[in-house]
């Protein structure tokens, strides 16, 4: 991976990545990036994948030290793609 200097003087790994957005489960998020300049929409999207990344390890909870001394629940169910989207979006509009 070829490291180069960014504008802010800091090293940056360049990595493509091309991302396509279904309309029908994240119609939040393509109205958010239509609000972007075109040219600022990779920014966007670095700052709310560093957000969700944010909000995930400061929801991470610590594996028990036992499990067996864990009670046990049901199985609990994943939230959809579009739930954690609209979370995320939520919680971004709560740090603006």
């Amino acid at each position: 991976m070829h490291a180069a200097s960014g504008a802010w003087g800091h090293e940056v790994s360049s990595i493509r990545v091309v991302v396509k957005i279904p309309a029908s489960i994240y119609p939040e998020l393509l109205a958010d990036l239509a609000k972007v300049d075109l040219r600022d929409r990779a920014e966007r999207l670095r700052m709310l994948a560093m957000l969700g990344l944010r909000d995930s390890q400061h929801h991470a909870l610590p594996p028990p030290a036992d499990p067996k001394a864990m009670p046990q629940q049901a199985p609990r169910q994943d939230p959809s793609p579009k739930q954690v989207a609209n979370k995320l979006i939520r919680n971004l509009a709560r740090s603006l």
